[in-house]
């Protein structure tokens, strides 16, 4: 059976990293986990809801998240 990732504490535990897109300006910032787990608490589950971030370029809130695997390579060439 594989890992669960269905809170916000299983991806902090896990060593995951969450990087939020804007659809709007297409640009990408790491978001940080501890913060919110501090906000939302650790139990907080992130599938199926809407994240609570917006832009930090052009201040949408038309955002989506990828998640990225621990021990994976980011980015082009991976």
């Amino acid at each position: 059976m594989g890992t669960k990732l269905e809170t916000i504490g299983d991806l902090i535990d896990g060593g995951h990293t969450v990087t939020g897109w804007c659809n709007d300006c297409g640009r990408g910032s790491d978001i940080d986990l501890d913060a919110v787990a501090a906000r939302r608490g650790r139990d907080w589950s992130y599938i199926r809801q809407k994240w609570p971030i917006r832009c930090g370029a052009c201040g949408s809130g038309n955002t989506s998240i990828r998640i990225g695997i621990a021990g994976r390579p980011r980015g082009p060439g991976r």
